[in-house]
């Protein structure tokens, strides 16, 4: 069907071709950027072309396939299959219903949705900003807690405060990273333990730090967006979790749109500035983590080199590397489909499991490929300790209370 589709924008692209070469070309220009959901103003601005003429360029393109295919759907295309082995006509409307559908999956969007994107339950950028809407639209928040929000505000929004976060991080960072590892690795050489410091590890710190920056930079760029770290969703896969503790208490943001998105400028720039660190640091631990591991297990050379490359990568990074390698059982699809099921009475676990491109198929893909990575030998360890160090080094550990095993210092102070 993708390939289908994608024939199918390919001819409606080529019929742009017709008028002179350099109009066709911002025709085609205007074509594509409408498929990916730009706004007719930006499409004008770039292209040069009226926002009447963009909008004659869609609905050409929507007449024709509304010639071209229609009467697929009206016959029964995408239809249930009872309605398919009875025989009965489809109905104008679901037939329009199923069309709109359609061509929606194609890029032509309604003229309310074009330039607005899409919500994607996989990005949780969008399931928190999605989060929020409801909070605000149940009334959750009232005068106390937006009063308590501009208070906060206020208390962070000072410049030695963000001077006095970067700095602490940079200075706990350098501290571990530097005297106190090597401190460690010196006193190990005597012990000899191959799951602790080694001056060896050192070289996969400095192999981590151009690409934790990197990645520190767009984890810290979403946190500034969406107001949420993701550091660990994004590297261990945990759940989301919309209260979770930070530099500014866990507060949860109270004043709604653009003015209380100015108000939280001060908590932004924290989450912002701890995103960075802990992504740079999290990916420069994880290569010495990982270190430790391979050499505990006795490997040495290449065989150890292939070995912390492995145990590096994320879940998520490992799940799509094999989710096109892995077969999926009915049984396990069906596990996934009842408990769907479960949460939403008007799911039919059935239709999910009739539909290879369900949620409940997705799971079960994705849970093997998971299975698949264990099997081969990856871990979440090497992540999980990164993680732990990382948090550490920002000053977002959880302290312990002396029965968790935390010294006196840490059950004083949590």
């Amino acid at each position: 069907m993708r390939l289908a589709d994608k024939k199918m924008i390919s001819e409606l692209r080529s019929l742009l071709s017709r008028a002179a070469s350099g109009v066709s070309e911002i025709k085609r220009s205007a074509f594509d950027m409408l498929i990916k959901n730009k706004s007719l103003d930006a499409i004008s601005k770039a292209t040069g072309l009226k926002t009447a003429e963009i909008q004659k360029i869609k609905d050409d393109c929507i007449a024709k396939l509304r010639k071209d295919h229609f009467a697929k759907f009206q016959a029964g295309a995408k239809a249930d299959k009872a309605t398919l082995m009875t025989g009965k006509k489809v109905s104008e409307s679901a037939a329009e219903a199923e069309f709109q559908k359609w061509i929606n999956g194609l890029g032509f969007v309604s003229n309310e949705k074009q330039g607005k994107p899409k919500f994607n339950v996989e990005d949780p950028a969008h399931v928190m900003r999605v989060a929020k809407a409801i909070q605000e639209a149940r009334g959750d928040v009232g005068f106390l807690d937006k009063a308590y929000e501009l208070w906060i505000a206020g208390i962070l929004s000072g410049p030695q405060t963000h001077v006095a976060n970067v700095t602490g991080n940079l200075g706990s960072a350098a501290l571990n990273l530097t005297l106190q590892r090597g401190m460690e690795a010196f006193v190990n050489l005597a012990i000899g333990d191959k799951k602790s410091a080694s001056f060896g590890e050192f070289k996969w710190l400095m192999k981590g730090l151009m690409p934790g920056v990197s990645k520190g930079y767009a984890m810290a760029a979403k946190a500034w967006s969406s107001e949420h770290d993701f550091f660990e969703h994004t590297v261990l896969g945990t759940p989301l979790e919309l209260a979770h503790f930070d530099k500014a208490g866990g507060h949860q943001a109270a004043i709604g749109g653009r003015l209380g998105k100015n108000v939280r400028v001060p908590m932004r720039a924290l989450a912002f500035a701890d995103s960075m660190f802990k992504m740079a640091l999290g990916q420069m631990e994880v290569g010495a983590m990982a270190y430790r591991m391979a050499r505990a297990e006795g490997l040495s050379g290449k065989a150890l080199s292939d070995r912390i490359e492995t145990l590096s990568k994320t879940r998520g990074e490992v799940v799509g590397e094999n989710l096109s390698k892995v077969a999926v059982t009915k049984e396990s699809v069906r596990w996934f489909a009842e408990r769907l099921a479960g949460r939403d009475e008007t799911i039919d676990p059935e239709e999910l499991i009739e539909d290879r491109g369900s949620e409940a198929w997705q799971m079960a893909r994705e849970q093997a490929a998971y299975d698949a990575a264990k099997a081969g030998g990856w871990t979440e360890e090497a992540w999980q300790r990164a993680v732990e160090s990382s948090r550490e080094m920002t000053f977002q550990q959880d302290l312990k209370s002396r029965k968790d095993g935390g010294n006196m210092g840490e059950a004083l102070a949590g």
